[in-house]
């Protein structure tokens, strides 16, 4: 996702499914961007519709912000609904830096 609003909603939202979030720029090399998504084994990747994410994402499910799954629960998950409970040691999200900080 690019920086904006969408990104703290992106957040917010997988950190309530239980997920890792990983942000990364999609102005980075289609390379650098695959190498990242294998690294963190990504399973979904959301995405802004126009995105060219067919060269980064790998096996990756897309999602797009503008069209989104329907069926999709509009309630907060519980621990029943995710494929593991949340727990204090779980991770919340992960950065990739360039090497220089």
């Amino acid at each position: 996702l690019r920086r904006g609003a969408d990104v703290y909603v992106a957040q917010l939202a997988v950190g309530k499914a239980g997920g890792v979030f990983a942000p990364l720029d999609p102005d980075q090399p289609a390379d650098r961007l695959a190498g990242l998504v294998a690294d963190s084994e990504a399973t979904v990747v959301l995405a802004h519709s126009g995105t060219d994410h067919a060269a980064w994402s790998g096996d990756a499910t897309v999602l797009t912000t503008d069209r989104l799954p329907d069926g999709l629960p509009d309630h907060n998950p519980t621990d029943a609904d995710r494929r593991a409970p949340l727990r204090l040691h779980n991770g919340a999200y992960l950065i990739y830096t360039s090497g220089s900080t």
